[in-house]
Order: C-alpha cells, then sequence, then structure tokens
C-alpha cells in the first residue's frame, strides 16, 4: 500500500550486523573485566599473605561470605558473578541500541514519506490526488504511531542512563584516579558514554529529519497555490 522505502532493506542488515558486533563486545568487555579481576588478584594474595588476612582476592568483584573460602570456592563465585554479568549486561546493551536501530528505520521511512507527499500533486487529476493523499495521510498516521511508541522506550532508556550515569563516572573516575583496575574503570566509562551518546543520537536524527520534511512540505504547498 504505502510501497517500500528505499535502502530500507540495506538499513536492516546494517543493524542486525550491528546488533552481532554489539553483542560480541559486550562478551569480551565482561570476560576482560573477569579477566583483569583474576590477573589483579595476585597483589592483593599479597597483600592478605602479609598481614594475615582472610580476603576472597579471586572473587569477579568484593563479596563478603560468613565461611571461610578456598580455591575452588572462590573460582565457582567468579564463574557465577561472570554469568550473572553476562545475563545482566547484554540485554541492556540490546535495549540501548534498540532505539537507535528503529530510528534509523523511522528516518528512512520519513524520507519515503516526503517523496509520496512531493508525487500527490504530479497528476492535475483531482480524484488521483486525493486518492494519494489519503494513502499519504495513512503513512503518517502510522509513522507517529512508531515514534509514540519509540519515544516511551527512549524515555526510559535515557531517564536511567540520565540518573545513573553521573554516578557510576564520578566512582570510575575516582577508580582511574587511584589506580585501581583502570581497564574495569576504562571499560564502565565507555559502555555508559556509548549508551548515552546512542540514545542521544536516536532523538535527534528523528528531530532533524522532521523538521526538513517540514520545511519541504511548507515549500511544496507554496510553490502549488
Amino acid at each position: 500500500m504505502f510501497g517500500k522505502p528505499p535502502k530500507i532493506d540495506e538499513t536492516i542488515k546494517f543493524c542486525n550486523r550491528l546488533a552481532i558486533v554489539a553483542t560480541i563486545f559486550f562478551f569480551q568487555c565482561v570476560f576482560l573485566y573477569e579477566a583483569a579481576a583474576l590477573y589483579g588478584s595476585r597483589s592483593c594474595l599479597k597483600i592478605a599473605e602479609e598481614k594475615g588476612l582472610h580476603i576472597n582476592c579471586l572473587t569477579m568483584f568484593p563479596v563478603w561470605l560468613p565461611f571461610e573460602a578456598d580455591v575452588s570456592t572462590q573460582l565457582i563465585i567468579s564463574f557465577v558473578q561472570f554469568m550473572l554479568i553476562l545475563y545482566c549486561v547484554i540485554p541492556v546493551g540490546a535495549a540501548c541500541l534498540l532505539p537507535w536501530e528503529v530510528s534509523q528505520q523511522l528516518t528512512i521511512h520519513i524520507h519515503h514519506l516526503n517523496n509520496m507527499f512531493n508525487n500527490i500533486f504530479e497528476t492535475d487529476n483531482k480524484e488521483e490526488q486525493r486518492r494519494r493523499l489519503s494513502i499519504w495521510i495513512k503513512y503518517n498516521l502510522r509513522i507517529i504511531r512508531i515514534t509514540c511508541k519509540l519515544n516511551r522506550l527512549t524515555k526510559g532508556c535515557v531517564g536511567i542512563v540520565s540518573l545513573v550515569v553521573s554516578i557510576v563516572l564520578a566512582l570510575t573516575a575516582n577508580q582511574l584516579m587511584s589506580w585501581n583496575r583502570p581497564l574495569a574503570a576504562f571499560m564502565h566509562i565507555s559502555g555508559w558514554l556509548c549508551s548515552l551518546t546512542a540514545n542521544c543520537i536516536t532523538g535527534q536524527q528523528i528531530i532533524n529529519q522532521i523538521i526538513k520534511s517540514s520545511y519541504s512540505y511548507m515549500t511544496l504547498l507554496k510553490n502549488v497555490t
């Protein structure tokens, strides 16, 4: 009814590839975080041995236990922490990337909507103009419904990111300055900044395309009338 927007298939394929790359990237980040934690456990074990302390140095992040854990128990706990972080990080990363993917497709649909509007007045037949205008209005309403759904999704993502990102950046900046697991701190900062940037780009691209469309509509109507 509305026709297929140009380059929509290429955009969908690109977004699918990007989702796969992002999933691999998230997995590698968690794996590097685990490796950095195990690598840094050597200094922790050395300090614990010198001071006679019982510290769980082999876990991915600090954990208190009501009993003394041996090496194998700590490694099992570290593996469980690794799987839990994977379970949380990959879906959250996908949720931050999804609004951006939808915005890319929406931008193409809005551009296709502009082309349909330009074609309305290419004929002098009034009935044909009404038919094309009716299709254009239905297509416009469909895009508006999708945009409203995207707005609800993005509002939740941006709200959470805006609330948490300042705390995360402050803590990781302190971690970097103290040189305590700098690789882990850098991965934290990179992840949050990428999420914030993706959500900001999502809204801005749609706003730019809508402004461009509005200007095109007004210019065309002025020329027609």
